[in-house]
Parts: structure tokens; C-alpha cells; sequence
């Protein structure tokens, strides 16, 4: 049975997603070939801008809490998290968590997440992911090896700090 907060909640995360890459990151396109760091430092603030409404809306609509247990992750130092992925919205609980760090903003802007590279096909989401720099693994050794390694060069490059999401799932 749908559920009108659900169904409002995945047409809004849908639409903005696919409208927010057509109508906020798409004409900034043309600093990508004369000013890249700029075009990715706006890219990254629109990205994280967009990660707090996911979590926003799990709150508001379904009363989601969260509580820390442990450290937080600190967006001044290089981290890598590995989630065990036991359902299919893991990783919209750790986006629930970010949206509550110190400096939140910046904890989304620094989350790369290391996805299946079917999702950076999706209408909109899968756009935004591909320019937000998240790595996309054919699940194949031989052919993301490579592909890893000119990612994670071109993160330590740009010298921002960054977290890694990985679900280690098949």
C-alpha cells in the first residue's frame, strides 16, 4: 500500500534531483573547461545542499531520530566509513547522522560515495552523483583497479579532505 508522505517523498526527491541538475548544475558547465576548481567547489555546495533534503524529509514526514554512539567523523581529516548494507536505506540513515555533525554543510560536501556503476544512469540523481565525484565500480577487479586509483589521486589533489562511503555488499 502507498503511503502519501512516501509517494511525496520519493516524487520530490526525484524531481529535485532531475530539475536541481538541469536548472542549478547544468549552466555552470562552461566553468568546467576555464575554471574547474570553481566549477567543482559550486558543484560540491549545490550537492551537499541537496543531500540535507532527504534526511530533512525523513524527519519531518516519518519522525526519524538519530543518536551517536562512538566518534564522529571529522570533516578536517580524511575518514572512510564502511557500513554493513543490511537493507536498502543504510545509507539514508548515514545521511540522517551527517545532517546532525558540527558543521554539516561541510561533512556532506567532503561524503564520496563509492556506488554500482549502473546507478550513474538514473535521470537527474545519477547526473549529479556522476559530477559530485562519487566512484562508480564495475564490480570487477581488473577494471576498477585502474579507475580507483585515478579517483582517489584526483580527491588527494584537490586536497580537500573527504569521506569515503563504502557498503562492502557482494
Amino acid at each position: 500500500m502507498l503511503s502519501v508522505p512516501g509517494t511525496f517523498s520519493f516524487l520530490l526527491f526525484f524531481f529535485s534531483s532531475f530539475f536541481g541538475y538541469v536548472f542549478f548544475m547544468a549552466p555552470f558547465l562552461p566553468l568546467l573547461f576555464f575554471r574547474k576548481q570553481v566549477y567543482q567547489d559550486i558543484m560540491d555546495f549545490f550537492i551537499s545542499l541537496w543531500l540535507h533534503l532527504p534526511p530533512s524529509c525523513m524527519s519531518l514526514f516519518f519522525g526519524s531520530k538519530v543518536r551517536f554512539f562512538g566518534c564522529i567523523p571529522t570533516t578536517h581529516e580524511w575518514s572512510v566509513i564502511i557500513i554493513n548494507h543490511r537493507t536498502r536505506l543504510d545509507w539514508f540513515f548515514y545521511w540522517l547522522a551527517c545532517v546532525r555533525y558540527p558543521n554539516s554543510l561541510r561533512a556532506m560536501r567532503s561524503l564520496k560515495i563509492i556506488l554500482k556503476s549502473d546507478l550513474k544512469h538514473i535521470p537527474g540523481a545519477g547526473w549529479a552523483m556522476q559530477v559530485s565525484r562519487f566512484l562508480f565500480l564495475e564490480r570487477k577487479w581488473a577494471d576498477d583497479r585502474d579507475h580507483m586509483l585515478k579517483c582517489v589521486a584526483n580527491m588527494v589533489k584537490h586536497c580537500i579532505p573527504n569521506t569515503i562511503l563504502i557498503f562492502p555488499v557482494g
